[in-house]
């Protein structure tokens, strides 16, 4: 699969970057402050990497965790899924441009192929006109 279905158009996957949602966690238990920092160091890494593309973050699940051990110590203790994508798009053109371009960032259980069920639909919801945008070559 080198192709993302959007609800207004299908796109190329030019790049596609794969790491721990953790990266770089010592540790701790995350909760809702540890995640918003992760989400936050995934959109710099895209901004990093991509930085003339705009992007778009799907909102990912937060799992609770089942360990009442954990849930002793953190009663508010909820994770990301373990894989944070990042993927470089490229389609057609939206107004006077060559080609549109965008990045759009996810996270899922296991590493991509194939993209997560939920991530898939999730897209198929998102209009690539209201985040992408013209570029010329």
């Amino acid at each position: 699969m080198n192709s993302m279905k959007f609800n207004d158009a299908i796109v190329s996957i030019d790049q596609l970057l794969q790491y721990s949602s953790y990266l770089g966690l010592l540790c701790g238990i995350p909760d809702k402050n540890i995640n918003d920092r992760f989400i936050n160091a995934a959109r710099e890494e895209a901004v990093r990497v991509f930085p003339n593309s705009p992007l778009k973050i799907i909102q990912p699940p937060f799992i609770k965790y089942e360990d009442q051990k954990i849930l002793d110590k953190k009663p508010n203790a909820e994770r990301l899924p373990r894989i944070a994508c990042i993927a470089d798009l490229s389609g057609p053109p939206i107004k006077d441009g060559n080609y549109s371009c965008g990045v759009l960032i996810w996270w899922q259980e296991d590493p991509s192929f194939p993209i997560d069920l939920s991530v898939t639909l999730a897209i198929k919801e998102l209009k690539w006109v209201s985040f992408a945008s013209d570029a010329h070559y």
